[in-house]
């Protein structure tokens, strides 16, 4: 998952310093869109997501550095 945020990351730029996440069944959706920079969109698979589609959006610095603290273990987060 920290890949496919930074793969969606490269697309930020200083105005847009967000990256939107919608999590479905089975899949992630990872879009970031700059002024300057374009848009991207990353899936990635998510087998262990259960529950109704949700949409969230983060700064990609700030939640690669909160998921990079957990090193290789698997992280359950409950929003």
């Amino acid at each position: 998952f920290l890949s496919a945020l930074r793969r969606a990351a490269v697309m930020t730029d200083r105005e847009s310093m967000r990256v939107d996440i919608e999590f479905a069944p089975g899949q992630a959706t990872l879009q970031a869109r700059g002024h300057a920079t374009g848009a991207s969109t990353v899936t990635e698979p998510l087998p262990g997501f259960e529950g109704p589609a949700l949409s969230i959006a983060f700064d990609p610095d700030y939640l690669a550095e909160w998921l990079k603290a957990f090193g290789d273990r698997e992280v359950v987060v409950e929003i």
